[in-house]
């Protein structure tokens, strides 16, 4: 797949998730400023990259500083947005290469 290729779908991905947060950052929906839509498992896992489900809306903030500073409690946040099961599955996608 061609670079343009793939960043026109990661686009999509994109706009697939902050569509479906409604633009607001799971973590706390009344935070102001940029919002972005980030992967759960990496993108590099080309098995789950597009899935809607492996990715969530978060602010700069959360993206940048908290998701790295508090993983347990980005871990917990993530698994109430998609649940236990659907977290589990994506898991079981980017295991199988």
């Amino acid at each position: 797949m061609k670079r343009a290729e793939i960043k026109a779908k990661d686009l999509v991905w994109k706009a697939q998730v902050l569509k479906r947060d409604k633009g607001k950052c799971i973590i706390n929906d009344k935070c102001r400023g940029p919002v972005t839509g980030d992967h759960i498992f990496s993108s590099k896992y080309h098995a789950t990259r597009w899935i809607k489900t492996n990715g969530v809306t978060l602010c700069q903030r959360h993206h940048i500083f908290w998701k790295r500073q508090e993983p347990v409690l980005w871990y917990w946040a993530v698994e109430k947005k998609i649940g236990k099961k659907r977290l589990r599955e994506l898991y079981k996608l980017i295991q199988k290469k």
